[in-house]
């Protein structure tokens, strides 16, 4: 049975992993109405009058968190791999496994952290006039 909890706790982190991944990646779904995803400011640049300034600082925040991204998401599996080691032996330490999982959460919450800072540098590097034009994009937009 702990076996079984351990298993569903690892489904639950990948899972959740990848949405926070997703969110950024994909678009606006999940995003707060006052954030943008950089795929649409960069879809929206020639309509919101995007500078070539803002667009570098852009790519730059772009390629920060995706470096940041890269080395957490190498941390998750190295604990995952750990949690996986544990949960094939016939009696899985409790308590080994509690730590484990708990650094893969601690991971998880890091990685959502720089994505939601990621996104807050990006409304930063807008004007208010562009930030308006995207919001109205964004809501005319069918998921």
């Amino acid at each position: 049975m702990k076996r079984f909890v351990l298993i569903i706790a690892l489904i639950t982190l990948f899972s959740g992993i990848t949405v926070a991944q997703e969110s950024t990646k994909k678009g606006n779904r999940g995003l707060p109405e006052s954030l943008f995803s950089s795929q649409l400011i960069i879809e929206s640049k020639n309509e919101i009058g995007l500078t070539a300034g803002q667009l570098k600082n852009i790519e730059d925040l772009s390629k920060q968190l995706e470096k940041e991204t890269q080395s957490i998401g190498q941390q998750i599996k190295a604990e995952s791999d750990k949690l996986l080691k544990l949960l094939s032996t016939p009696k899985v330490s409790e308590p080994d496994a509690t730590v484990v999982i708990y650094r893969i959460l601690d991971l998880e919450r890091q990685l959502r952290i720089d994505e939601t800072l990621y996104l807050i540098r990006l409304k930063n590097v807008l004007s208010e006039a562009q930030q308006k034009q995207l919001t109205e994009i964004k809501s005319k937009q069918v998921y």
